[in-house]
């Protein structure tokens, strides 16, 4: 989907600093699956990851939340593989991760801090371009994601050249079936998983008063 997404050829087109933060969070989300699956290397496999993260954060300030793959990664391998101590299966490879990520890219964000007195340097960003004054609601936010949803799927130009409507309208039944199937998704998963520890919960209360 992504790879022929109208919007993401037109900005691979040209040179950003967008493809390179695309290709390194693509990066991180299978170096964290794998370790969420199988925990992998207990050192090579942290240290790769905080690379990988340190990497797209020097790319683009949205590199920075590719971070939250890591601990939610060896989160899932520990809650699937209890009983693990905390520390060697869980603590230490998230930490590990942190200290090379902030080896690898924080020297930009220190260097910001020093220069400017904001490490992510957007007090001069603000000051450049228009902002708001005060602070943004929750519901003006939402109304603010989903009137940019369109550029996601393909606004060309200087943010300027519009598809036909009839695009749009497609894309948003698209993102609404994609909503509704993942939760549907997770919906049966979790029936599942209540129906066998109810199962698991039965059977052992039959042991326990030996019944058959």
């Amino acid at each position: 989907m992504l790879a022929f997404n109208p919007q993401f050829l037109f900005s691979c087109a040209s040179v950003n600093n967008d493809v390179m933060v695309t290709v390194l969070g693509a990066a991180v989300l299978l170096a964290s699956v794998r370790a969420a699956s199988s925990g992998a290397h207990p050192y090579r496999t942290p240290v790769i990851l905080g690379t990988l993260v340190g990497l797209a954060a020097l790319s683009n300030l949205s590199g920075l939340a590719t971070f939250a793959l890591v601990p939610s990664a060896y989160l899932v391998h520990w809650w699937c593989s209890r009983p693990k101590p905390l520390w060697p299966d869980l603590l230490r490879s998230i930490l590990l991760s942190a200290v090379v990520a902030a080896l690898v890219g924080g020297g930009w964000y220190l260097r910001n801090a020093l220069s400017y007195g904001n490490p992510l340097g957007m007090r001069n960003y603000a000051a450049i371009f228009a902002v708001h004054d005060v602070s943004v609601f929750p519901s003006q936010a939402l109304i603010g994601l989903a009137e940019s949803l369109p550029s996601y799927w393909g606004v060309f130009g200087w943010l300027n050249v519009l598809a036909p409507e009839w695009y749009y309208v497609v894309t948003r039944a698209l993102v609404l079936m994609a909503c509704l199937g993942l939760s549907l998704r997770a919906f049966a998963v979790w029936r599942r998983r209540v129906s066998y520890r109810l199962r698991r919960s039965a059977q052992g209360h039959s042991r326990r008063c030996g019944l058959p």
